[in-house]
């Protein structure tokens, strides 16, 4: 059937899936139903001195001892909670008939909500037993437990939690001696969860030293649990370091889930009672069902994600994690029962919500979905198994912790199995990218050799251009100065052709003894004049080509020297001049003269001779009238000087790539590009300082050039 199940034929994979999840939810929902409604009573009321029919404990003959005797039945039952309860003699006529093991619900008609219930049995011993030991092994899960043998009290726990065991969830067992052949045991339980004897196994048998099913008992119902809790929440931080790690839900999902757990399979245990309450033990370990959830959202990890579902059902189911041992600290037993019982239900939903994902990943063939989806199976069919205990419709053992430890395994075999396959796959990964990079090295190597001829081919280009251009600069200098001289020259010329002029006719003069004062006097006022005239127009050419010669020099050498700042802006001015005399702009300084700088002169004019260039270029180009203002200051060491036009300006675009090399809106026009890159390189490798650059399109554009006052020292190799 399982076969069939999990491969259904092709074509039908989804009908069947779904088909068979249907089924198991609407029967978990069928027992969450006989779960909470109440049970009908098993007997009524009888007479004082008459045997209820179908009373099993009114009567439990003991023949033999070899055997263990089961005790299974509908036992002598009240909640009216009594000390006379004990007595041997007792008028037991108000006394219900409860089948045992399983619930209090139901035994009374008025359904009452109470927490103390006595079972009471008759036993007729052979009388060979006489005089024999025996043990009476029952399983009361956490609660307190008072055991009368002929009205005397032979057992009680919680007694002495630090020498004697308490037998949490353990079947308890409760020795005594044979004194007679009839003997009256009266059962006292005090339990949250209204079921007095919870499970089997439900017996009495002779008493033995070493007694190995009584030990397996103790095993299987206790350290068991408490062992594979330890070894799964280990596990569980494992998996936790895991998520940190990868941020890999499904490892995240399966660490909550064995975290969250493990109060559920830890905090029965006996060691805790010695500092805890049966009570407050009880409502803490509820807690640990929430798991039920966070393996709904394990399994989705191999199917698919249900969001919405998952906020709804993950939202009540905490709630009522919550509710259930809340109201079981304070005492409320109507509400704890009721919540107790959603609580259930909704744990039910989200196992067969697992189950379904799973199945669906199995039909898919999803790794590790098969292992998985036998683990859901086999935690759904064991919760299935212990509703119907609950329901008191079977007599059995108590499965649900094994169906969950079975579950555990084969979620952290699923995660381990992943972990490892994910591993193997990084390290074969390793592996290829090991070899793939010593292939790579090579290719770089190659490529690099490549690419280092290119740059320097590009950077020697690069350099010629620059050099090209600075040849350009002067040049055009050249031409400006030498349209500059002319007038003066011109002017000199003129004067001295017409001194020598004078100086003929003065000489005629004299060699024809026709020299008058007066002709002399008027020779000597007009040769003052023409002899000022040369000199302030030879000073004036002079002057020209001494600016000329410094600014050529600097310009064409890195050499650092001190200056002073003005008179460098003037001479870089003067030389441009000329460039743009007949132009309807002009340019204005103002350069505080106390500004000395020790620094490099050339690169700097260089730098000025760019962004005045520009500006004659791109800023007026069209216009018909402009203002260019060169401006400085220093503050704290560092000189800024601001080079800013009323011209066209640039738009973002334009204004984001102006300083990368090779960039020009003039191509095809003249100009390379390299202007306002070679500046800006400059200005940071050569002056250590910053050129910006921001404009508004039609509005004009300023650069600010920043730099300190003393240059830093070149390091070694630039």
């Amino acid at each position: 059937m399982l076969r069939v199940f999990f491969f259904p034929p092709a074509g039908h994979t989804t009908f069947w899936a779904r088909r068979g999840v249907l089924v198991l939810t609407l029967v978990v929902l069928c027992l969450g139903m006989l779960l909470v409604l109440p049970q009908p009573a098993w007997a009524t009321e009888q007479g004082a001195n008459t045997t209820p029919p179908g009373c099993d404990s009114c009567r439990i003959v003991i023949d033999q001892l070899e055997q263990p005797t089961p005790l299974s039945g509908k036992w002598l039952f009240t909640r009216n909670d009594t000390p006379e309860n004990k007595q041997v003699d007792l008028d037991t006529s108000d006394w219900r008939l409860a089948q045992t093991p399983g619930r209090w619900g139901g035994i009374y008609p008025d359904d009452e909500k109470y927490h103390v219930g006595w079972y009471r049995g008759v036993f007729e011993f052979s009388p060979d037993l006489v005089g024999q030991e025996v043990v009476l092994l029952f399983n009361a899960y956490m609660a307190r437990v008072t055991v009368y043998v002929d009205g005397v009290r032979i057992y009680k726990r919680p007694n002495n939690v630090n020498v004697e065991r308490y037998y949490s969830i353990q079947p308890i067992p409760i020795r005594f001696k044979i004194t007679q052949p009839r003997q009256v045991i009266a059962i006292r339980v005090d339990s949250l969860i209204m079921t007095g004897v919870y499970q089997l196994p439900f017996e009495l048998h002779q008493y033995s030293p070493y007694d190995k099913s009584l030990s397996v008992h103790q095993f299987w119902s206790g350290d068991f649990r408490v062992i594979a809790s330890y070894v799964i929440l280990f596990f569980g931080i494992f998996f936790y370091r895991i998520y940190t790690k990868s941020k890999v839900t499904m490892y995240r999902s399966a660490a909550l889930t064995t975290i969250i757990v493990f109060p559920f399979f830890t905090v029965p245990g006996d060691y805790l009672l010695r500092f805890f309450t049966p009570e407050t033990l009880l409502a803490v370990h509820y807690i640990g069902l929430y798991a039920l959830f966070t393996a709904y959202l394990f399994c989705q990890s191999f199917y698919k994600t249900t969001p919405k579902t998952n906020w709804i059902l993950g939202s009540v189911y905490a709630v009522m994690a919550l509710v259930v041992p809340i109201s079981a600290l304070m005492g409320s037993l109507s509400v704890f029962q009721s919540s107790r019982s959603l609580y259930f239900l909704t744990g039910a939903a989200c196992i067969s919500l697992a189950f379904y994902q799973t199945v669906r990943a199995a039909l898919q063939k999803k790794q590790g979905a098969v292992i998985l989806s036998i683990g859901t199976f086999t935690l759904l069919v064991t919760a299935l198994h212990d509703m119907l205990l609950a329901t008191g419709i079977i007599t059995s053992l108590g499965l649900t912790s094994f169906g969950a430890i079975g579950f555990m395994i084969s979620m952290l075999y699923v995660a381990s199995t992943t972990f490892t396959n994910t591993y193997l796959e990084n390290q074969q990964l390793v592996k290829n990218l090991g070899a793939v990079n010593e292939n790579l090295e090579h290719l770089v190597a190659e490529r690099v050799e490549d690419l280092s001829i290119t740059i320097q081919t590009l950077q020697q280009t690069q350099h010629d251009l620059v050099e090209a251009e600075k040849l350009a600069s002067l040049g055009a200098l050249v031409a400006g100065i030498s349209h500059e001289l002319n007038t003066p020259i011109g002017n000199a010329m003129v004067a001295a052709s017409a001194l020598q002029d004078q100086m003929n006719q003065m000489q005629v003069a004299i060699a024809d003894g026709q020299l008058r004062k007066s002709t002399l006097t008027e020779f000597m006022r007009d040769g003052a004049s023409t002899a000022e005239l040369v000199f302030k127009s030879c000073e004036r050419a002079s002057s020209l080509v001494r600016s000329f010669k410094q600014v050529a020099v600097d310009q064409t050498s890195e050499q650092r020297r001190t200056f002073n700042l003005k008179a460098l802006v003037n001479d870089v001015v003067t030389m441009l001049k000329p460039t743009f005399r007949h132009d309807p702009w002009h340019i204005d300084t103002r350069i505080p003269d106390v500004i000395e700088c020790d620094s490099y002169p050339g690169p700097l004019g260089q730098v000025l001779n760019n962004l005045v260039q520009n500006a004659i270029f791109h800023a007026f180009e069209g216009r018909d009238h402009g203002h260019l203002h060169l401006s400085a200051n220093c503050t704290n060491g560092m000189i800024e000087i601001c080079c800013e036009d009323d011209g066209r300006g640039m738009t973002a675009d334009v204004l984001a790539h102006i300083f990368e090399p090779f960039f020009t809106t003039r191509l095809g026009k003249g100009g390379s590009g390299l202007g306002l890159s070679v500046s800006r390189n400059i200005a940071v490798g050569v002056l250590g300082g910053t050129l910006t650059a921001s404009s508004i399109p039609e509005m004009g554009t300023c650069f600010v050039l920043t730099f300190p006052v003393v240059a830093p020292v070149p390091s070694e190799g630039e």
